[in-house]
């Protein structure tokens, strides 16, 4: 029993310094194969604590979501092997070195996690008023659409010179305005021409000096030359 214990020792200290020296070099496969050991070292219960405070060093180096808490744990278990070396009247001076890296891990972490946060809140609420503005330009854009549909919903066409007494196809300037809308089918488009055509009969008469001219004397409306022609 003891040499099984001897030799899980041995794998224990073994697997710590492949772990160490994995986590020092400047490589990404290596530090992630730093960490699965780490992973691995701290799932025994009856590990060193020393070894215990390293692997959970190397996680708190890590970039995994709980990098913060392996830091806390490695101060933590750095504590209590101080506290137990100097019960034992040790030397407690590598306990206080662990410790002191230990706590730089800690902070470390703590500031790398700081960091994280303010960039991923940047970044959320850059995105955040990027999808505002788009949602304002569709919504401009469906506005200054509706402005275009409206525009196109109503022509205004000018008849010059209208002598008729209609004060409401008459503006301030004695011009009929004709208001002309896009949805119109033909039929009523034939009617306002007949309008238009009538109007201008009507003001061509007067001028002419013919008296008062009507609605029955004026010429063909395009309308009408248009039926004649079908």
């Amino acid at each position: 029993m003891a040499n099984m214990n001897d030799n899980t020792t041995k794998v224990y200290y073994a697997l710590d310094e492949q772990m160490v020296a994995c986590h020092d070099k400047d490589d990404v496969q290596s530090r992630r194969q730093a960490e699965e050991i780490a992973h691995d070292l701290i799932k025994n219960a009856d590990l060193p604590l020393l070894i215990r405070c390293r692997a959970l060093c190397v996680l708190g180096c890590s970039d995994e979501g709980d990098y913060v808490h392996h830091a806390e744990q490695s101060v933590y278990f750095a504590k209590l092997g101080l506290a137990a070396t100097q019960e034992k009247g040790g030397d407690d001076t590598d306990g206080k070195r662990i410790l002191r890296g230990c706590e730089k891990g800690l902070a470390a972490a703590k500031v790398a996690k700081a960091v994280a946060d303010a960039k991923a809140a940047t970044t959320a609420s850059t995105e955040s008023a990027e999808v505002q503005a788009e949602q304002d330009n569709e919504q401009d854009g469906e506005e200054d659409e509706e402005d275009n549909e409206d525009d196109d919903d109503e022509q205004v066409v000018v008849i010059r010179d209208a002598t008729y007494e209609d004060e409401e196809d008459v503006d301030d300037d004695g011009e009929e305005e004709l208001v002309w809308h896009a949805g119109w089918d033909e039929e009523r488009k034939a009617e306002a021409w007949a309008k238009h055509d009538r109007l201008e009969a009507a003001a061509a008469a007067a001028a002419a000096g013919e008296g008062d001219a009507t609605a029955a004397s004026a010429p063909q409306t395009r309308g009408e030359k248009a039926e004649e022609a079908d």
